[in-house]
């Protein structure tokens, strides 16, 4: 926690989510947050802990326009989006959804669980925490950190506020 009250830094942030997801036994996290609001200036930050071909074939394929996770955060929900529980067939782009969760899966981006976090400003972020396991095999460590979270989202999101200046 005292880490991410002090980060000062998009590298200091990097360095709390990437010991976040080590602690929790994961193989891969990212935070996004987009501070696209009324509010305050427009900004999108991303810190990735993603495999860095994943992320550009990502980019490359406009995948966010898609993604069920920033759908999921987007909507402004805010419960934990849990990745085996993603239907793509409740997504009018359903074929397009299925397609994107294949070729993640093909990268290692098997099964995760996502935190959104829906600021005061009305700001949207996300930060999720990936596994290379099946969710069979990583259910357990989703479930472990389900009760941490959110909090600990929370905490870097507020490190992402004043890192970017918005809070």
């Amino acid at each position: 926690m005292e880490t991410a009250r002090t980060a000062g830094s998009t590298e200091e942030i990097h360095v709390l989510c990437s010991e976040l997801c080590d602690a929790a036994g994961f193989d891969y996290f990212i935070y996004g947050v987009d501070f696209r609001a009324p509010r305050v200036r427009s900004q999108i930050a991303i810190v990735s802990g993603f495999p860095s071909n994943w992320w550009q074939y990502y980019q490359e394929r406009g995948y966010i326009s898609i993604d069920p996770v920033v759908r999921h955060t987007m909507e402004r929900k805010l419960t934990p989006l849990i990745w085996n529980d993603i239907d793509p067939q409740q997504s009018p782009q359903s074929e397009r959804v299925a397609r994107f969760m294949s070729e993640a899966r093909d990268f290692g981006l098997t099964s995760g669980v996502s935190f959104p976090v829906q600021g005061l400003n009305g700001e949207s972020a996300i930060f999720s925490l990936v596994s290379r396991d099946s969710h069979v095999r990583a259910a357990t460590r989703i479930a472990g950190i389900l009760p941490a979270g959110q909090l600990l989202t929370a905490y870097i999101h507020e490190a992402a506020q004043r890192v970017f200046e918005i809070a």
